[in-house]
């Protein structure tokens, strides 16, 4: 079986300065995706046909066009709109568990071979430079054709005195669902069951936005010319995530349940002509967790896949005149995947602690052009992707 994903991606936007206190800047995306190519070249046709086991393709048109107005110094308002067209069709579908009914693709979008969506978005954000406090505030609004609307409000106030910064953020943020969420979505009873029908299916239903909370308190300190740290510490609630389950064969996606964490963040950054590197701590722990598929066994305090602790550093430097060196070492803490033993039973499963290193080198000529060459995890550290949910799919066999 060989798998790949393929895109494209293209973007033109200019920006038209109007006079010095107005600019217009309209942008234009188009972008095509074959997410998940799945081929069989020898494969068992009892099981799987030979040629193309799973291809969809969608694409995406963006349109967008906002406007900054700077009435002084002081003060910033910035106003956008947002038209986004999603199309995808289904070219060939083979049910893993019933390949006797063929290629589905034709009905593969609740009885048809393709499907369309849309959303409409606008929003603004304004900033006021102050002595006392600078203050930024935001809004955005969002109306999907099949998944609903969602209303985002954001504001953040900074502080600044001599070489000490502090800054608190508030926040609120969604996560619309893909084409693949809305077409597999399910219903589900009160208590985040799927509902199945008399033949086992499970029954259609509709997605909305997930949401997420943020707060934030960031400090930060100048100590040195070339030297600052800063630290933040957060706090994260997501409320009625996209989950995706397994059910009878079918793949299935719903709104439930909450997630939470709390955590902190601290850098140290070094600056100078020559280059600069960074050093990075971050820590969290889950504050709260109602979706048993995230849960690892024995350990409230983290989620499947995600190190509670983790390290980096990363910079870059200039060797010679025009060549460059580019270090990056990752540190990850124990981690926790699912497999699955008699394919139904599902353990957690910890991963030990990892360091990995990477190296790229880079050559910048006068004319623009660079040539580099970079070496991916030079320790060998054999990192593995852990799953960050129970399911079916590699590696929770």
């Amino acid at each position: 079986m060989n798998r790949s994903f393929d895109n494209f991606l293209s973007s033109v936007k200019y920006n038209f300065k109007i006079n010095k206190k107005l600019t217009i800047s309209p942008k234009f995306n188009f972008s095509y995706f074959i997410p998940y190519h799945l081929t069989a070249k020898d494969g068992d046709g009892s099981v799987v046909p030979n040629g193309d086991v799973y291809k969809l393709n969608t694409s995406r048109i963006k349109g967008n066009i906002e406007a900054l107005y700077s009435i002084n110094k002081n003060l910033n308002i910035l106003a956008g709109i947002e038209n986004t067209y999603l199309t995808a069709q289904a070219k060939s579908i083979f049910v893993s568990f019933a390949p006797e009914l063929g290629n589905v693709a034709s009905s593969y979008f609740n009885g048809k071979g393709n499907i369309n969506m849309s959303s409409f978005a606008t929003y603004t954000q304004v900033d006021f430079y102050n002595p006392i406090i600078n203050i930024t505030t935001g809004l955005r609004y969002d109306k999907h054709s099949l998944a609903g609307d969602a209303l985002v409000p954001r504001i953040a106030l900074t502080k600044t005195i001599n070489h000490f910064y502090i800054k608190l953020l508030y926040s609120q943020a969604y996560r619309l669902p893909d084409i693949v969420n809305i077409t597999s979505a399910v219903k589900i009873d009160y208590n985040g069951n799927v509902v199945i029908d008399e033949n086992g299916i499970p029954v259609k239903g509709n997605l909305h936005p997930e949401k997420m909370y943020s707060y934030e308190l960031e400090t930060g300190y100048q100590l040195a010319k070339f030297l600052s740290v800063s630290v933040n510490v957060f706090r994260n609630q997501v409320y009625n995530p996209v989950i995706y389950r397994l059910i009878n064969g079918y793949d299935t996606y719903s709104n439930f349940g909450t997630i939470g964490t709390d955590g902190l963040e601290a850098s140290l950054l070094f600056k100078n002509k020559t280059g600069y590197f960074k050093f990075n701590y971050s820590f969290y722990k889950t504050n709260e967790n109602t979706i048993s598929l995230y849960e690892v066994d024995d350990n409230d305090d983290v989620l499947l896949g995600f190190p509670a602790h983790k390290l980096t550093f990363y910079g870059s430097g200039k060797l010679f005149k025009r060549l460059y060196i580019n270090p990056t070492i990752h540190y990850y803490s124990e981690r926790y995947t699912a497999y699955r033993e008699g394919g139904h039973t599902v353990f957690s499963q910890e991963l030990k602690s990892v360091v990995m290193a990477n190296l790229f080198v880079n050559y910048k000529f006068n004319n623009g052009i660079e040539i580099g060459a970079g070496v991916y995890d030079i320790l060998d550290s054999k990192y593995m992707h852990a799953a960050e949910i129970e399911s079916y799919h590699a590696p929770n066999y």
